[in-house]
Order: C-alpha cells, then structure tokens, then sequence
C-alpha cells in the first residue's frame, strides 16, 4: 500500500474563556446552550446545517470543583476548530446573550494561551483542533447519561464467600438444592467485594487481599449470560446465579508501577485463567453454577437513606441491578423456606469419582464412551445421575453398539428439554420404551466435534461434515477423526479488550491442548492439520493413532504419518517457515470433493504465468479441456444426485501439490498430445512424489455453475457514499430490498422469486415443489378468480422467518441486493499466452481496465452480456481504491478469435497492464476469489482513486525445518493476533466520525493494517502492534449502527440512515401458530392440496382408495421417528447457547435454511454446518422411499399414505417439514410416471 500521505499542517484551535456559569448548571446545559448559537441559521447560514447529524462540532471543559465530585466552579474553555467560527461567536454573543435556564448571561472572552506552554499541551490543543474539524457534534446527553449511570453503580457489595457448584434436584423434591464442589471464603481483613461494570455489561467479583496476595483474581459474570438469579438467607444473605455459560476469570497484579495516564497503566494489566486457584481448577469443567455469600456486618459503606432506608446486602444488590437498566423479574427472591435453595457439599465431582468414570469409558466402545462423556462434560448429568446411567445400560436389550450411541446421542438431546419434574432416569426410560433403531441411508461422513472452551470441554455429534482427501482416504477408519474448536465460553472466538494479554492464558489453554493432544472418552488424540477455513474459526483436525493395511502391511496411522505423506516438503524454504508449511498441509484438508482421476499424461504444470512478478495476471488459474470439463462435470453431478443445471466454465481445484482455479480452454481440445489440464508455477505449492503423480484425484472445491447474487455490505456502503454515491440512491436500494421482502406474501411467484436470492429453502426443494403445485394445479396462496389457496400457518411461520431474516441482515449488515449485478470467480484472458504462436495471429484480448462476463441462470434460455461501465471491487473493502470502474465489453466481435467467448458465470481479467486488475481490489488474485460486479448506473463511483500498493511482510524463517510443535506455535499466535475484525470495524468506526470519511489518514493505516493481519496465515509473521498504537475513533461513543443505548450517537453517514430506515418491529419474531391435526378421512380430503394429489392418485393407481389412518409399514415409522430424532438435534445443537434469552432452533428455521437472533459470528459458522446436516437429513428420507420400492406406483402409494400421515401430526413437531419432503417426492413420482404439468 502507498504510504499514507503526511497529515496537514499542525492545527490549532480557537479557544475562548467561559465565566459566570451557574454552578447550578450542568455541562449539558451550557453545551446545549452553546449550540442553540453555533448550529442557528441566524449565525451564520453558510455553516448551518439542515442535517442535525452534521453540524459544527465544538469542545467545553468546565473546572471542576475536585474530589470526584460531577459539579464544577463557574468557569471554562470553549474550543472552536476555526478563527473564524470563534471571532464570528464573540461578536455575536455580545448582541445575543447566552443563558442557561433563565440565569444571567455566561461571559465569553477571548482565552490567550500561555508562551510558556509545553510540546505536550500543544500536542493535545492540535490533536483537539484535528478531531474538531473532522467529527460532527453528538448531543453530550448521551455520554452525561452513561456517566451518571457509572455515578449510581459506584457501590460495591461485601461478599464472606464464593461457590462453585451444582444445581441438582433430588427424587421427589420440589426444589433444587446446591452442591458446593469448591469454595472460596474471605480473609476477615480482605476487602473482596462484588460491583457492576456497566461498560463491561458485566458483574464482577473481586478476590485477593492486597496486602498478602500478588495478584487480584476476578470473576466476570456477563450481563447477557444472567438466565435467572436466586436471593435469600441461609444464616448470611446469598446469590445464586443461573447462567447460560460459566463465568470468566482474570487476574491482575494489586500493585504495579504506574504513569499517571490511566489509558496507560490500563493496558494488558489483565490475564485471562481458567480457574481461581488449583482446587477450583479440579472441579471447574463441571461445577460452573456461582453462588455468593454475602457479608452482612457494619462495613457496609452504603448510607441507609439511599436504599430506601434498608442497607442490607440484598437490597442494594438489586438497587444496583436495577440502576443498570436490568429487568427486575429476573431476580426471584428464595428467602421463604418452601422456595430455598438448601446447600451442601455432595462432592460430585470429586477426583477419585471422575477417574473412576474415566476407567469406565477406557471399556466400552468409543461411540458409546463419547456420549456418556458428553452427559458429564456438556453439564447435562451429575456423576451420581450418569453412574445411575451407566448401570442400566447392560440391561436395556440395545445389543448393537450403534443402536446404543444412537440412543444416548438422542438421550442427551432430550435431556434439555425434558419437564422440570422428570428426573434424569425417568427420562431414559421413557426414551427406552418408544426406541427403535433404524441405520442412516445418508453415506455422507459423521464427525465428533470437541470444543474447548476456557473452563469446559463440550461435545457435539457425530453428525454430517463436509468430507476432505484424507478423510477418503481412510474411510474405515474416519471415526478416528474428530474436529476441535477452541472457543470463548459464548462460542464466539476469543476476544479481548485492551486490558487484556491473553497471551500467557492462550499458550497454557491452547498450546498444551495442540502439543500433547488429550484423552477423552478413553482414546488419547493429537494434532493431524487444519485447513485454511478452519483456522479462521479457530479448528484443528485431531486424531486418535490406528492401525490399518497399507500395501498390504499393517501401519500405525498418526498425525506424522499422514503428514510425511502429503507432499515432498524435505530441504524447501517452506519447511522453515510453520505458516506455510502448515498452508501445504492444508491443502488435503480442504473440504472437497472426488471427480475424476487424471493420468500423468493428461496433464502438464509448464504454462508459464503472465505478468509482472509481483503482480501477475495468472496467479492461481490454469486451464482444462472442454472433454475435461465434460468428464469433471459428470461427476460432480453424479455424486451431488443433480440431473439438471448449467455445465461450470470454471472449477476450484486441489490437484497433488497445486491449488487454485482452472478455466476451460477450447483449445486444448485441439491439441493432439493428449494433455488435458495445464497448471501454472503460481498453483504449485508443494511438490509431491514421482509415485502419487501417475494417476491422482482432481478434487473440486467449488464448482461455479451459477452466478453468485451481489450484495452491498457496510464497508461498501461507507466506501461508495465517500466516492460519490448519494446517500438516498443507497436508501433507493434498500427500500426496494424491504419492499421486495415483504412482497412474499402476495402470491407462490413472488415467495419464489425471493428464495433463490437468498439460498433459503434448497435442501427442501420448497421453490421447485410450489412452483410444482403453482403450474401443475393452478394453486397459489389464496383463492382467486383462478387459483386454488393452499395457505396455511407452518407456511406462512417460513416466509416471516425467511422476511425476518432478510430484514435484520439489511438493518445489521446493510446486505442490501443488488439487482443486474453479481459475484463471479476470475480467471484471465488466456490470449496474450496465445497471441504469436502458429496459427494465433488476430486475437481478440481484453485491455487494461476491461473485463468480460456473461452470466446464466439455469432456467433462463440465453445467456446475458454484461456491457457498458461497471464497478468492480471484492470483499472486504477497505481503501478508497478497492472499488474500480471498468468497462465490460460485452458480447466478443465474431470476427476475431476469442478464446474466453464461451465462458460463463465468470469474470474475465485483462492480462496486460502494468499490474493485475485483481492485485488493485485489496490485493486480490484468481484462484478462487469471487468480484462483485455492480452495473446500476447510480451505484457507479463518481471516481476511481489510485489502488493501493499493499506491502507484503517478510516470511518467517526459522532458519530450520519446522516441526509440528512450532504448527502449534504459530495457532497460538494466529488466535493472538487475529485482529482483522477489530480493524476492519475500528476503520469503519474513524470513517464514521470523521468528514473525511474512508480517506481519513488513520484509515489508511488501518487498511495497511488489515491487509498485513490477512497475510499473515501465509506469510507467519504476526501484526506486531501494541494495540495503544492502534488509530482510535475521535471520540468514544459508537455509531448506532455499531451500539445501541447510552453508549452510541445518531450516525450522520448513509450507513445509520440506512440502518434507522428500518424500523425495529419489522425485525421482531410473531408467536409461531401450532397447526390442527387432521383426524378424519373426510377433512383429510377437504384439504386443498390433497384433493389434487387424490385425483393423481386414482388416475395411475389402480383400485386406489384413501384409507383412514394410513397404512404404514413399521419400516416407515422408523425413518420418520429417525427424521424428527434427527430434525431436533439439528436444532437443539444449533441452538443460541450464549444469550440468556436461550431457545432451540424451530422447524421453520430450518426449512428456510437460517438461524434467527444469531450473533453474526455464530451464525456463519453454524448455519453452514447445520444446512449440511439438513441436506443430509432430508436426502437420507429421499433415499429410503427410493430404495424401499421398486416401482413408481409402490412408491406413489405409500406418499400418498405419507402425505396424510404427516398431516394427522402436524401439531408436532417435525410433521410440517416432513410433509414438504414427501410432496416434493410426489411431484416427482408423478414426473417419473408421464405426468407432465400445465404450462404456467
């Protein structure tokens, strides 16, 4: 990137003295006084402003009388950022006095600094000067308010002891009662207390005498964790909390050297730590409940008079609670004694009982053994209640190991969820007795999932995971294979403020865990790779060493093994760097997918790339034959079970040691060595063995058959609006949006017209089937002159999920669709590297700042042209030159030999110039990176600033080969130094702020900055910034885009008028509606979609008469049992765990494919996995009615039995989704049997 050129000359401001301010008057008061003046027409009109959100910004700073005391003396300083503006103001006041609620007038008078003043004071008078005359003014009411609640949340509460422990409930008890596994009791001279942090949004609990102990241990229980909170007496006034997730611990050292700077002496003083002390640390995977003892005695500081003349602990505790804005039913008051919570020491948890388990899991089957240590680990059974568990599993008839997995996997499930007056036991024999097993028809891959946390270990699955080469390659053997995420307590990834070093706490966490691996459920697992996704979020393959044939011998199978055997890695400069070796590896750890098995002779890696070195054209795209493309895509089909759809023009690949993008290549059809598939130096990563490389596996990472739907985001929005875009064509585009998702009410074309926009609905085929029932019987959602209605409710709950969903993405995210536009993978022009050869002489290329695109959707019967001038830009953006206009040129000239004229769904790049086009789009390449197009006319930037000309930072070089342990090294700093969110929202914060938006200097460095934190998984070398170095807003509210409450301002950019414009209660959840069961034959055929399928019944069943309740196979009841079994662990496991407001994922949810009020990091993590396991699901139901009967009229009979089945439950849960599978079936069957639909 180019340097960031030097900020303007040192500004100053105009600083006038403020005197006889009533001392009665606060500082709101006289600001607001102040700028009744400065923001009046009267005063000046050529500075006034119509927006209230963009008006002149000033500073007052009132002396205060001291002591900590909020009032002041009367006098102050006025800064103005120009002369001008503050000579305009003197001369105005002496006409137009300034008064604060009806006093005499405050004097104003020019202030003179002092000459003798310090580089220091006239650092802070220009640093003022700058921030004034870039930032608008913000109504000080707001921080006033944040203040004065900080003022009211200054007491602190005594506490006499701590507990961690376990709520549990005994048979026949009505309340729950308290196991103290660990305690902590205070010193009778330590001052330990409890207080609210309301910038934290967090009670904290201090521990630790000053005067005996080094560090300060605190415990942090979030606001948002809070699900309920228990007051009462047990001989001292307690508190226990129920929370979502454990609260967290830190520690900081009582006494330090100080500078006075309090922003100073605040940084990095803090250390995260899983546990208090070595005792709690025995228990703290278990015992997470916190219940707090309170002191009762005189040093309560607190005057009677300010609680409501009671000081006891209790009362101020929920003084405090409500001062910090939290809603008092939370609090439940356990002081009588039918409602107490009775304490006492179970020892649940104690170590001998865990080790005792511990041998018991070593005995059974693994798939057994992770599930009963996933009713302990995940907090669900006590050990008491699991041993209970483990005695009765001998006897409950479950011979086969997967039949028992299955049953405890669905055990845990429902262990959530079950009444609070069933106990643990009882509710295993009630799952017992309506059990039936019934095997998975779905081949799809089942992984365990471990997520460590920094208390707890939690276990997930197995369920369906996207599969990668080396899982293939040992497939017997895949459940020796687990995934690993290191999280938050939330599930969030790790984040820490700027009084944290998490660096002591991540390399004990961490890297123990990634170095010397861990045991559970009695098999030891150690560290195997990661791919380059999963380091992002944080995950790492692990795997248990086993033995299996190789070439006929038997080979212990571990991570070294696997690793030695991916690649030729011995005596590179990779090997000396852990980052990219680690890269390499990756590589066989992508998530893929087998096509087809080239042979050595097919191929050849001699293409010689174009461009400048540092900025080539090629980087990362090869070529493949048009025959090639025809054998990948056949299949890729073939094992995805697609019959349909446009034949990709490009593939990403993982091929031996190269990575990247080929494009099809029609002249290499013509070739008549035989070579197939060219690939450049700039794919090739690693080399890999002579013996690998005569026949090997060419694995599709992405297959680019459609072209992706483009989206305005928020750094785009910010960007395009600095570049000249107008602030109400943004809003244009998204009142279209809004209007556009609240059209799907009006009838089946529109509800489908919307799905395909937003991937909702695929995996239930919910557009093909409505369009289905839309043009084969003429039906729609209500009735019309011509159309049957076939509303109901469960439909209705999915399209106010799908709406709700789209509406809260356009509000958080500005993910605003762009119509005309769209995000397509780039290749390059291949005919410069043609142009000069025999045969070669007129060839159409493409110039600097030109592109070609042509995009297709399966249904539509031509393919478009993208003409005319474009923007052009990939995401994230975060320079003034991450957005280009260029033109497209449409459709190629007949006349001359193009060579990328066939291609579509693409972008095509020019290969000439002094550096690539996709280098000047945040230092982007073609191996897989997708560019949006943008073609509106409005949307197109005003302007093209200069692109940036991003550094790259050295690579690491160990100056010897890496092992595994320094991989392990490298983790840990990646998750240390993972900033790039931080910095991409801190730039948007200062743009926000600022008048100069996105060109701000300190933006640019950020951009610098962020584009070194997205180097560094490849080049090893971390961001080395002290975070006090880091560019920090003008001022410390947040845009209210980016916070709400007393902590935000009314952003005056398009981004918060974007963000106001949709009203809060277009993005709130309706109560879902349970539908009736249908009961009878006659109201069965009264429903409008079963009329229509009787009369396809009868037309090519013979003899074919409804029956009343369906006749079932025992065989069907068990798929559907499965399906619904299946259907609520999906939503249980996708549940919102980390908000007290906790609630399973519903059915509609899933239909549609999201997840709603899910924090945005959780959900594009989890809502990619939990539609993988929803495909699975569903093709799992597909293919047992495919594989259950041999003809179509069977197969017709029992849907038919199916549909009514489903509609007799779908006042359950399950039924509703269910229906929708076999009606899409039906249509099918009625496909496959002649039956053609009307014309629409």
């Amino acid at each position: 990137m180019e340097q960031p050129k030097n900020p303007p000359p040192p500004a100053t401001v105009f600083e006038i003295e403020i005197k006889r301010v009533p001392q009665t008057a606060s500082k709101r008061e006289v600001v607001h006084a102040i700028a009744e003046v400065l923001h009046s027409r009267e005063f000046s009109p050529k500075a006034y402003s119509s927006d209230p959100l963009k008006r002149l910004n000033f500073d007052v700073k009132l002396e205060s009388i001291g002591g900590g005391s909020l009032r002041h003396k009367g006098i102050g300083i006025l800064s103005l950022p120009f002369d001008k503006i503050g000579e305009l103001f003197l001369k105005y006041v002496r006409s137009h006095p300034v008064t604060v609620n009806g006093s005499r007038p405050i004097q104003f008078s020019p202030a003179y600094p002092d000459k003798d003043e310090g580089p220091e004071m006239r650092g802070r008078r220009h640093k003022l000067a700058r921030t004034l005359r870039k930032t608008y003014y913000v109504d000080p009411i707001i921080e006033e308010t944040r203040l004065q609640i900080l003022h009211n949340l200054d007491p602190r509460i005594s506490i006499y002891a701590v507990h961690f422990g376990r709520f549990y409930k005994s048979p026949g008890a009505r309340n729950r009662s308290y196991s103290i596994e660990w305690e902590h009791r205070r010193d009778e001279q330590a001052p330990e207390s409890m207080r609210f942090n309301y910038d934290k949004k967090a009670i904290c609990i201090q521990l630790g005498d000053e005067n005996k102990d080094k560090d300060c241990i605190t415990i942090v229980v979030k606001f948002a964790t809070i699900r309920k909170i228990a007051t009462g007496w047990d001989g001292n006034p307690y508190i226990c909390f129920d929370t979502i997730t454990p609260p967290t611990f830190e520690k900081s050292p009582f006494h330090r050297t100080t500078t006075g700077k309090r922003h100073l002496d605040n940084l990095r003083i803090k250390e995260p730590i899983s546990a208090v002390d070595d005792g709690h640390k025995l228990v703290a995977a278990y015992a997470s409940h916190l219940r707090v003892v309170l002191f009762n005695g005189v040093d309560n500081p607190i005057r009677r008079e300010a609680f409501g003349g009671d000081p006891g602990p209790i009362a101020l505790f929920k003084t405090l609670w409500g001062h910090a804005g939290l809603p008092a039913n939370i609090i439940i008051d356990c002081s009588r004694p039918q409602h107490k919570i009775d304490a006492s020491r179970m020892r649940f948890f104690e170590e001998k009982t865990i080790n005792r388990l511990n041998r018991h899991f070593k005995t059974q089957p693994w798939s057994i053994s992770f599930q009963l240590e996933a009713l302990l680990r995940n907090g669900l059974l006590h050990t008491g209640e699991l041993e209970s568990i483990i005695d009765r599993l001998p006897h409950t008839g479950l011979r086969k190991v997967e039949a028992c997995a299955e049953f405890l996997r669905r055990y845990n499930l429902e262990l959530d969820l079950r009444p609070g007056s069933e106990s643990a036991l009882e509710l295993f024999e009630r799952l017992l007795a309506g059990f039936d097993y019934s095997p998975s028809l779905n081949e799809s891959f089942r992984c365990c999932h471990v997520t460590f946390t920094p208390t707890r270990t939690l276990l997930e699955g197995p369920y369906p995971t996207q599969s990668n080469r080396i899982i293939r390659q040992y497939q017997e053997c895949a459940e020796h294979f687990i995934r690993v995420d290191f999280r938050g307590e939330d599930g969030l990834q790790f984040h820490w403020d700027r009084e944290t070093d998490p660096i002591s706490f991540l390399k004990d966490r961490v890297g123990n865990i990634l170095k010397h691996g861990f045991v559970l459920a009695g098999r030891r697992f150690e560290i195997l790779a990661y791919s380059n996704s999963a380091l992002r979020q944080h995950s790492v393959w692990f795997i248990h060493p086993f033995e299996c044939k190789v070439d006929g011998r038997t080979t212990l199978i571990d991570g070294t093994y696997i690793r030695d055997r991916l690649g030729d890695f011995r005596g590179t400069p990779l090997l000396r760097c852990p980052s990219k070796y680690a890269a390499r590896l990756s590589q066989a750890f992508t998530a893929t997918d087998p096509s087809v098995v080239i042979r050595r002779e097919e191929w050849d890696d001699t293409m010689p790339d174009m461009g400048p070195e540092s900025y080539l054209f090629t980087d990362g795209v090869g070529t493949i034959s048009k025959a090639m493309g025809a054998r990948i895509w056949s299949a890729y089909r073939k094992r995805k079970g697609q019959k349909t759809g446009i034949q990709p023009s490009a593939y990403q690949i993982r091929f031996l040691g190269f990575k990247g993008v080929v494009a099809i290549d029609e002249q290499l059809d013509l070739r008549k060595d035989g070579i197939h598939m060219r690939l450049r130096k700039s794919m090739k990563k690693f080399d890999v063995r002579d013996e690998d490389t005569i026949e090997a596996p060419l694995e599709i990472a992405n297959a680019f058959e459609v072209p992706g739907n483009c989206h305005l985001n928020r750094p785009l929005v910010m960007l395009l609006e600095d570049l000249g875009v107008k602030k109400e064509t943004l809003q244009r585009y998204q009142d279209d949006a809004v209007a556009d998702a609240k059209t799907i009410d009006d009838s089946i074309g529109s509800f489908c017209d919307f799905l395909p926009t937003h991937k909702f609905g695929s995996h239930y085929e919910l557009r093909n089937t409505l369009l289905e029932l839309r043009d084969r019987f003429k039906m729609d959602l209500r009735d019309g002159p011509n159309a049957i209605g076939i509303d109901n409710p469960f439909l209705r709950r999915v399209r106010t999920v799908a709406m709700v969903d789209v509406l809260r993405d356009i509000k958080h995210n500005a993910r605003i669709p762009v119509p005309n536009s769209y995000l397509l993978v780039g290749v390059a022009d291949e005919g410069p590297a043609y142009t000069g050869k025999p045969g070669y002489d007129d060839i159409f290329c493409l110039k600097e700042d030109e592109i070609y695109a042509c995009v297709q959707q399966p249904n539509d019967p031509n393919p478009k042209y993208i003409k005319g001038y474009v923007s052009i830009s990939r995401s994230p953006v975060s320079h003034p030159g991450d957005v280009r206009r260029v033109r497209a040129i449409g459709k190629p000239p007949p006349e001359k030999l193009c060579l990328f004229g066939h291609l579509k769904n693409v972008v095509v790049l020019p290969s000439v110039g002094q550096r690539s086009l996709a280098s000047c789009l945040g230092g982007g390449d073609v191996d897989g990176d997708l560019f949006a197009i943008i073609c509106p006319k409005d949307l197109l930037p005003a302007r093209t600033e200069a692109a940036a000309s991003y550094r790259a930072l050295p690579t690491r070089d160990l100056g010897r080969d890496s092992t595994i342990n320094d991989i392990c090294d490298f983790i840990v700093e990646y998750i240390h130094s993972d900033m790039v969110g931080l910095l991409s929202t801190r730039l948007l914060e200062i743009a926000d702020q600022s008048t100069e938006g996105m060109f701000d200097f300190k933006c640019r460095i950020l951009a610098q900055m962020a584009s070194d934190a997205l180097d560094f998984p490849k080049q090893g070398t971390p961001l080395n910034i002290d975070i006090m170095a880091l560019p920090r807003p003008p001022f410390p509210l947040k845009p209210d885009w980016r916070a709400t409450g007393s902590t935000s301002y009314e952003s005056g950019k398009a981004l918060g008028h974007l963000f106001r414009a949709i009203d809060d209660r277009e993005t709130t959840e309706s109560d879902q509606t349970t539908m009736a069961p249908i009961d009878n034959l006659k109201e069965l055929l009264s429903d409008p979609i079963t009329k229509e399928l009787d009369k396809s019944a009868r037309k090519h069943l013979d003899q074919f008469v409804p029956c009343w309740p369906p006749a079932l196979s025992t065989e069907f009841c068990l798929m559907y049992e499965r399906y619904v079994a299946e259907l609520r662990y999906i939503c249980s496991v996708h549940a919102l765990s980390n908000t007290a407001d906790i609630r399973l994922l519903e059915e509609a949810e899933v239909v549609v494919g999201t997840m709603l009020g899910a924090p945005k990091d959780w959900k594009k993590d989890r809502k990619f996995r939990m539609r993988m396991q929803t495909e699975a699901l569903v093709t799992d139901v597909r293919k047992w009615f495919v594989n259950t009967y041999e003809s179509p009229q069977e197969a017709l009979r029992c849907l038919w039995d199916s549909w009514a089945f489903a509609l007799s439950k779908r006042n359950t849960f399950g039924a509703n989704s269910f229906s929708w599978i076999v009606l899409g079936l039906f249509l099918q069957c009625l496909h496959f049997l002649g039956d053609e639909p009307l014309s629409p």
